[in-house]
């Protein structure tokens, strides 16, 4: 084993609690001398009941034992703990290359056996492999509650997106949804804009630069993407286009060495704020029937010491599998937008045909409307005797139509 290895085993070991059993006081005084050097927490029993209690007293992570101890022996203890649990790791020492106790061993799934008097070379060669299967349990682990803490989000941001109405406090759901879900330290949200063929910008949020355009914060006045040239050729210079042309998701692992996208714009946002925007996902937004909604743009995912790392696999399907619930909700919002405006558009119609029929009734529909609106923003804006009241776009809406129906 080379010294690094050596050194990356003990930095893990040193994690990792260590039952040590020995009716010897001697050996056991000698063999704690050695254990110290691998391990920061070691829990000593004097025989095998002895272990048995400390085993269940201590979170253990790792157990060197010896065989014949008084009033429970190694295999006896080793049996019991097996009962209480099978995943921790054995390695029995022993004065004798006892055969028969080596079999017994073997059933309880004891991962080694050093023989009397104790070497570091033998406790180095046990250790690694040890240290090995736990690192490779841990990944396993690892792994797995990563995948049931991003269900845990998607579920949670698909129940946001689905009961959230606000228009614009959607938009904010669906983009901070993507960045908690990828751990991503930017993002941009688009709208495509089917009228002038370009993408709008809805959302931009950056949190390193404490940045949120957008959404509940404004409306950004940002220039749009056009989709297409002069020439009526589409923008394949910029990649939230191309991702929303080709309905297809973009991963560059860092943008400053890509040759295929015209990032001039990121490069002069980073100029211009300090900032350096290295990773980038970009994902398209489309309905059921495969129209284009918008795109969804990620930047610098981050990794637990907030280092700018690559997306990944894992990334690219939670924020697809995201986006389409999103895109359908969207979609959904426009319809209600939609029957609201030709609502209001019939009202308004049946009130121009009623105020048509008296000169005294004219526009008379239309200033109550106007009025109601006017006191519904006065309400808002007061802070002393309607302080505690407060209406929202949706109820604004519902007080103009109510006014119009009066």
């Amino acid at each position: 084993m080379t010294s690094e290895c050596l050194k990356n085993m003990i930095v893990y070991s040193k994690r990792l609690t260590l039952l040590y059993v020995e009716d010897d006081e001697k050996i056991a005084t000698a063999a704690l001398s050695v254990f110290k050097k691998f391990f920061d927490k070691i829990i000593y029993a004097k025989d095998g009941q002895d272990g048995i209690v400390k085993f269940n007293e201590n979170h253990i992570d790792l157990i060197f034992t010896d065989i014949n101890m008084p009033n429970l022996n190694g295999l006896e203890m080793l049996e019991k703990i097996n009962h209480l649990d099978k995943n921790v790791p054995a390695v029995i020492m022993s004065a004798h290359n006892e055969l028969d106790f080596y079999k017994i061993a073997l059933d309880l799934n004891v991962a080694g056996y050093i023989l009397k008097p104790t070497k570091i070379s033998d406790i180095v060669e046990k250790l690694e492999k040890i240290v090995s299967i736990k690192k490779n349990e841990d990944l396993k682990t690892n792994k797995f509650n990563s995948l049931v803490e991003s269900n845990k989000k998607l579920i949670d941001i698909g129940y946001q997106i689905s009961t959230q109405k606000d228009h614009q406090k959607l938009l904010e759901i669906i983009l901070l949804g993507a960045k908690d879900l990828s751990n991503a330290d930017g993002g941009t949200l688009y709208l495509y804009n089917k009228k002038d063929d370009c993408l709008d910008f809805k959302i931009v949020i950056n949190d390193k630069l404490n940045l949120h355009y957008g959404g509940s914060k404004g409306k950004i006045d940002w220039d749009s993407l056009d989709i297409y040239n002069s020439d009526k050729t589409i923008n394949q210079k910029n990649v939230a286009v191309v991702c929303a042309m080709n309905d297809k998701l973009v991963n560059i692992n860092d943008i400053y060495h890509s040759a295929s996208f015209d990032f001039s714009g990121a490069k002069k946002f980073d100029s211009a704020n300090e900032y350096k925007t290295t990773s980038m996902l970009v994902i398209p937004m489309r309905n059921r029937e495969n129209e284009l909604v918008g795109v969804i743009q990620l930047i610098n995912k981050l990794d637990e010491d907030k280092n700018i790392i690559s997306f990944n696999k894992s990334d690219e399907s939670l924020i697809t599998s995201m986006s389409s619930q999103a895109s359908m909700m969207l979609e959904n919002n426009k319809l209600v937008d939609d029957l609201e405006a030709l609502l209001c558009s019939l009202i308004k119609s049946i009130g121009s045909a009623l105020s048509a029929k008296s000169s005294y009734t004219a526009k008379h529909i239309d200033n109550v409307a106007k009025i109601a609106e006017i006191i519904a923003l006065g309400v808002n804006n007061n802070k002393t005797t309607f302080n505690d009241v407060s209406f929202n776009s949706n109820e604004l809406e519902e007080i103009k139509l109510a006014a119009l129906l009066h």
